[in-house]
């Protein structure tokens, strides 16, 4: 499964060896803009990450954009 976002790295974790043969990592990904009527809106989006992608975000600071 995967997923579109478009915002701001704001989080970044440890990587979590969960069990011997798994670990995970998770991030924050905060969205904002300006709705139709003009009132500001923030979501954040957790997110996590298993096995060998956890070592993608070594390469990706906090604040960086992702598209």
């Amino acid at each position: 499964m995967s997923y579109e976002v478009k915002g701001k790295i704001t989080a970044i974790g440890e990587t979590i060896q969960r069990t011997e043969k798994f670990k995970a990592r998770q991030f924050e990904v905060t969205q904002s803009g300006v709705s139709q009527f003009g009132d500001e809106w923030e979501n954040m989006i957790a997110m996590e990450v298993h096995q060998d992608k956890c070592a993608l975000l070594d390469a990706i600071s906090v604040g960086a954009g992702v598209s």
